[in-house]
C-alpha cells in the first residue's frame, strides 16, 4: 500500500466522498496540539490523496505516488558550553607575617640585564614582522573587499524588495542573512510591524499586464493569518486548530517556507453556530477588498467539523468566498447529512449491517424522509451482510438529532405491514449528545 493512502488508513486509492471521511475519522485520533508533527504528516497525505482523486473522477492519468512522505531535517543544536572555572590568584597569607608588619624578601643574587642583540637579529625581526604584515594583507584586504561588493544573493534580495515594495505599497526590510542563502529564497518583514515576516523567490520574467510579477511569494499567507488569529481571539469558546507559525523569533528557520500554510479546522457545536459563522464570512468579505489580497490572493484552507463529522469544506483556489449569510447557509444544509454518513462509518452503526464498508455503495440520498412522522435525513446503502448475503438498507436520521433509524429495503416493501422497530443501544457523540438507535425487526 502506497502513501497517502495508508496515512489515511485506506487499502488503496479510492474516491473523493471516501478520502474525506478517511480524513474525518483520521483528525479524531490526530490532534494538532498534541502531535503537530502527525497533524502534518495527515493533512499532507489528504491533500494528496484528494488531489489522486480528482483526477481519477476526471479520467486523467494519475501518476504513482511515493512509498513514502519526504522527511524533514531536523536542525542539529550546538553542545552547551561548559561553564568556566575561576580561581584566586592571590595568597594574601603570603604577603603578611602573622604579626600583621610585612613579611621581608629573601634574598636574591642581583639580576644584570643580558648584551642588547646584535644588529643583524633586529633586523631578521623587522623583516620577518614585515612579511607576517604583508602575508596578513593579502588574507584580510580580498575578503573585505569581497564583502563590500554585493554577491548574487544581495543582488537577487535587493531586486525582490523592490518589486514587492512596488507591488503592495509597503516599506519592507531584507533579513541579514539574505546574503548567504542557498535555496534562493529569502526572508523578509514589514518594517512598521515585523511579526509580518515571510519569504519570496523570483520566478519567471516580469511583466505586469500579463500579469506575470517575476516572483514568487507567502507574504498575503502570512497577513491572511495574523488577520485570523487576531479574528479568532474574539471567539474562545470555538475550538479552532490552525497551523502553528513556523518563522523561528529571529525569522531565520527557513523549513517549509518558514510561514504558515493556511490550514484551519474548526470544531463546530450542532446549534448555536449562526452568530460565529455570520462574523467569519464577514470578515472573509471584508478582508478579499483588501488591496493586498487583491494583488496577490493568499491561499487557504477551511473545514467545519461536528465531532469525527466534517461538514463544510472551503478551498480559496477552488471555491467561490462566501459571505455571513452564504457560510451559514451552506453550514445548515451539508450539517444534517454530514452527521448521518460520520454516524454509519465512523459510528460503527453501518458496521452491524455490512463487515466491509469499503465495498459499501450509496445509491440515493435526501432530506424529506420520514420515519414515524419524524422528518428526517435518509441515505440508501447497498453492500453484503456477513454471510455473503445482499442487502439494502435505508438509514433515518431525525433533524433534531435524537434518534437514527435503521430499516430494511424489504421490510419498506412489504406488503402494508406495520414497520417494528426495536431500540439498540444509544450512540454517545464528543460533545455529550445522545442519539438513539432504533433498527426494523425482519
Amino acid at each position: 500500500m502506497y502513501w497517502p493512502w495508508i496515512e489515511l488508513g485506506l487499502s488503496g486509492p479510492s474516491d473523493l466522498e471516501t478520502v474525506k471521511h478517511a480524513y474525518a475519522r483520521r483528525l479524531k485520533e490526530v490532534h494538532p496540539e498534541e502531535d503537530p508533527e502527525g497533524f502534518q504528516r495527515l493533512h499532507r497525505a489528504y491533500t494528496a490523496a484528494r488531489r489522486l482523486a480528482a483526477l481519477m473522477e476526471r479520467g486523467e492519468p494519475v501518476p504513482p505516488p511515493p512509498e513514502s512522505p519526504p522527511q524533514e531535517e531536523l536542525p542539529s543544536q550546538p553542545p552547551p558550553a561548559e561553564p568556566s572555572q575561576s580561581k584566586d590568584i592571590w595568597d594574601f597569607q603570603e604577603l603578611l607575617r602573622d604579626d600583621g608588619t610585612e613579611q621581608e624578601p629573601d634574598w636574591q643574587e642581583p639580576y644584570f640585564p643580558p648584551p642588547p642583540p646584535p644588529q643583524t637579529t633586529r633586523r631578521l625581526g623587522w623583516l620577518l614582522f614585515a612579511l607576517l604584515g604583508g602575508l596578513c594583507c593579502l588574507i584580510i584586504v580580498p575578503i573585505l573587499l569581497a564583502r563590500s561588493i554585493p554577491n548574487t544573493d544581495q543582488r537577487n534580495a535587493q531586486q525582490l524588495l523592490n518589486l514587492l515594495e512596488e507591488d503592495f505599497g509597503v516599506e519592507l526590510v531584507s533579513s541579514p542573512n539574505n546574503r548567504d542563502r542557498e535555496d534562493d529564497i529569502y526572508l523578509f518583514w514589514e518594517k512598521d510591524n515585523p511579526a509580518i515576516r515571510f519569504q519570496a523567490n523570483l520566478e519567471g520574467e516580469r511583466d505586469r499586464e500579463d500579469g506575470e510579477r517575476g516572483y514568487r511569494t507567502n507574504y498575503t499567507d502570512a497577513k491572511f493569518y495574523r488577520e485570523m488569529r487576531n479574528f479568532l481571539l474574539a471567539w474562545p469558546e470555538y475550538t479552532t486548530w490552525y497551523d502553528i507559525e513556523r518563522t523561528d523569533p529571529d525569522g531565520e528557520d527557513m523549513a517549509e517556507h518558514a510561514a504558515p500554510q493556511g490550514y484551519y479546522v474548526f470544531q463546530l457545536p450542532l446549534e448555536g453556530t449562526e452568530d460565529f459563522l455570520t462574523a467569519l464570512g464577514n470578515r472573509l468579505q471584508r478582508l478579499s477588498q483588501e488591496d493586498w489580497f487583491i494583488t496577490y490572493p493568499p491561499q487557504f484552507q477551511l473545514d467545519f467539523l461536528h465531532g469525527d463529522a466534517l461538514i463544510l469544506e472551503y478551498l480559496s483556489d477552488e471555491d467561490p468566498l462566501p459571505d455571513g449569510s452564504e457560510l451559514v447557509q451552506s453550514y445548515e444544509d451539508n450539517l444534517g447529512p454530514s452527521m448521518l454518513l460520520a454516524l454509519l462509518n465512523d459510528h460503527g452503526v453501518a458496521n452491524w449491517d455490512y463487515p466491509n464498508l469499503d465495498a459499501v455503495s450509496i445509491l440515493r440520498q435526501g432530506d424529506e424522509g420520514r420515519v414515524l412522522d419524524d422528518p428526517c435525513w435518509w441515505v440508501t446503502c447497498h453492500g453484503t451482510d456477513l454471510s455473503g448475503k445482499a442487502q439494502t438498507i435505508n438509514y433515518f436520521l431525525n433533524k433534531n438529532f435524537t434518534r437514527i433509524y435503521a430499516i430494511s429495503q424489504d421490510v419498506l416493501d412489504g406488503s402494508g405491514a406495520d414497520i417494528i422497530l426495536e431500540e439498540w443501544d444509544p450512540i454517545q457523540l464528543e460533545c455529550g449528545c445522545e442519539i438513539a438507535v432504533w433498527r426494523s425487526r425482519s
